[in-house]
């Protein structure tokens, strides 16, 4: 069975924002049938609140929220890191998306944007496996891993996404793994590391650990994945694809 797949537009944003609260990007997609992907990180240095993701400002796109990871780190940083996605049936073109970000106004924010197609059923594209999204933190300077990873359906896209203000912790290892987008914002108080990676897998994987190949200090990473098999169907039945 075929696995979901990037699309071939990945578009990516920065900014350092003291005194604004938003973020516009506007993308177009390969084809219909998309699913749009949004990662948002923030740091926020000089107020002890989170900065997150309130809304979407967007012409056709319902954006909703996949997974929130925060942590206070050794510095006493407020870092969030979050994930939106949102149908997208009809191709896009020229597409602006405004995520309207609440609380605290951040020191940095790095923003990344991607679809995916050849999920399983478009209103439901994640694997429904109980250990996703799984994620973890640290603060000191360390080895990044995620522990834990499984997978209920057989064809899956798996979404490695890193955050950090030391540097960011390398590829995936095993092998197979694909970067999407890597950003750094250096602008405000204090720096902010942005990465994401994809790697698709034929068969359901049993409690992995995505490990980096470089350690860093002060991360958030998060493990997601994308399926092709519809909901309802067995692990790896053969349903009809949507892309």
């Amino acid at each position: 069975m075929t696995t979901p797949l990037l699309d071939t537009n990945v578009y990516t944003s920065k900014d350092y924002t003291p005194g604004h609260s938003t973020l516009t990007n506007t993308i177009a997609t390969a084809g219909t049938n998309r699913v749009v992907i949004v990662v948002i990180a923030t740091e926020t240095n000089t107020a002890h609140f989170y900065s997150t993701v309130s809304s979407f400002t967007t012409s056709t796109l319902s954006f909703t929220l996949r997974s929130r990871k925060q942590f206070i780190d050794s510095s006493g940083v407020y870092n969030n890191l979050e994930t939106w996605w949102a149908q997208a049936p009809t191709q896009l073109s020229a597409e602006v998306i405004t995520p309207v970000l609440s609380g605290a106004f951040p020191d940095n924010v790095t923003m990344s944007v991607c679809s995916v197609y050849g999920v399983g059923a478009l209103s439901s594209p994640w694997d429904p496996n109980v250990s996703l999204p799984a994620s973890a933190t640290g603060s000191g300077a360390g080895t990044v891993a995620v522990s834990g990873v499984s997978t209920t359906k057989a064809s899956t896209l798996m979404l490695a996404l890193q955050s950090s203000r030391n540097g960011l912790g390398g590829t995936p290892t095993g092998g197979g793994w694909t970067i999407v987008n890597s950003v750094t914002e250096i602008s405000g108080v204090s720096s902010e590391y942005f990465q994401d990676y994809y790697a698709t897998f034929s068969i359901a994987q049993s409690g992995i650990t995505v490990t980096l190949t470089s350690s860093s200090a002060n991360w958030i990473m998060v493990i997601d994945a994308l399926t092709s098999v519809a909901p309802g169907a067995g692990p790896g039945s053969f349903a009809a694809l949507i892309g």
